[in-house]
């Protein structure tokens, strides 16, 4: 019996040094296993190893210089007016895309009230019956810097000139000014502005804002820079056709919830955070698409064909912003006419005496009551905008720095 406790306690003490001996055997295996992680990953970095902590990759952080960039305020311009005081100074701001038209004049989408719309309050324009004797004609022109308006070809745009060719000129002012206005255009292929919005998206009036624009006819190019306290911060770029076709946007601060101001995203056109953000499609930014709304406008008039609206001009409109009076058009939009105006309304629109190209657009609703407000200043053109002017990855990407000489 005594023999057979013994050994009981015997096999009892070997298993209990066995299984230290594997525990021991066991913490050994982890700690090698460690090490050898810790050896691998500062390999990997360049480091020694020592210490596994201080090894580990850093943070990929946005690449995107903390260096103060180039200016981009447009210099106050000597004024051009022929005498005519300068405009006041206005905190820099963007001008939001101008208003698309129905490209046909079937595709103009229409209410049971289009044709004769007595319930909208909108002041009528006095000549609305009368016609205005326009010459037809029709070109189509190969090259691609050329414009057709109704009237027929205006000026083609030439690397080193921006004067406009010369025009007919008509005894009809509404026709002398938008044919003036196109001749510009065609001279142009980039311009750089300043521009001032206030606009009422979903009856909520938004804040003033200041930008830069940088504008490239082809492929079509978008830059805003915003420059006043309201979205501080914030850039966008977009290019036709490139870049995903997306609209590439630095973030200012409460942008998109959760996210720090100066993130990096893309966001479609059709997007509807940017729908929010303006009332038209950033592909219709520039002057050309609210220039060939006018044509449209004025072509049917002089046909008697009034579905595009009428168009009323003004030789000495006096506002405020300006020291001087100024020409502009005024245009009665009908009903079904633009997606942003859909119960219809009315644009003013003020053209630089020197330069010909709008500088002021006031949008009013079916109530009289203002949605958009866009004004333009400091015009600089010709300008010789390239593909890093609108190239996010170039823009937003921090230059490497030059390593010093080895000591």
């Amino acid at each position: 019996m005594f023999n057979v406790k013994s050994r009981a306690s015997e096999r009892k003490g070997i298993c209990m040094v066995v299984v230290k001996k594997w525990k021991v055997a066991s913490a050994m295996l982890g700690i090698l296993f460690i090490n050898g992680c810790g050896q691998m990953m500062a390999q990997r970095n360049g480091g020694t190893g020592n210490n596994v902590a201080t090894q580990r990759p850093a943070l990929r952080m946005r690449a995107v210089s903390a260096e103060p960039g180039p200016e981009l305020r447009i210099p106050a311009a000597s004024n051009q007016n022929n005498g005519a005081p300068a405009p006041a100074e206005v905190a820099l701001v963007p001008l939001p895309p101008i208003p698309k038209y129905n490209q046909n004049p079937s595709d103009v989408v229409r209410t049971n009230n289009a044709a004769v719309n007595n319930t909208n309050n909108i002041p009528e324009n006095p000549n609305a019956t009368s016609t205005n004797q326009v010459a037809l004609a029709s070109s189509n022109i190969s090259k691609p810097n050329n414009l057709v308006s109704p009237f027929g070809v205006l000026g083609v745009s030439d690397n080193n000139n921006t004067t406009p060719k010369p025009t007919e000129v008509s005894a009809d002012p509404i026709r002398n000014l938008y044919h003036k206005t196109m001749a510009r255009l065609a001279t142009l292929d980039s311009y750089v502005v300043r521009l001032v919005r206030k606009e009422v998206i979903n009856n909520k009036k938004k804040p003033q804002e200041t930008l830069l624009l940088k504008y490239r006819k082809a492929p079509l190019s978008i830059y805003f820079k915003w420059l006043d306290s309201e979205g501080i911060g914030r850039e966008v770029v977009y290019v036709e056709g490139m870049y995903e076709n997306k609209i590439h946007t630095l973030l200012a601060a409460g942008d998109v919830p959760f996210m720090p101001a100066g993130k990096r995203m893309a966001f479609a056109p059709d997007s509807i955070l940017v729908r929010n953000a303006s009332r038209h499609n950033i592909k219709d930014a520039g002057f050309v698409p609210l220039v060939e709304g006018l044509g449209r406008a004025i072509i049917g008039q002089s046909k008697g064909d009034m579905r595009f609206g009428t168009v009323k001009y003004t030789a000495a409109n006096k506002r405020p912003e300006f020291g001087f009076p100024v020409e502009s058009l005024e245009h009665f939009i009908p009903v079904g006419v633009e997606n942003e105006l859909p119960k219809g309304g009315r644009r003013v629109v003020c053209f630089d005496p020197q330069s010909s190209l709008p500088m002021l657009i006031i949008t009013y609703d079916e109530n009289n009551q203002e949605v958009e407000y866009y004004k333009y200043d400091r015009f600089q053109f010709p300008t010789r905008l390239d593909e890093n002017d609108f190239n996010p990855d170039y823009l937003w990407t921090k230059p490497k720095l030059a390593s010093g000489p080895k000591l």
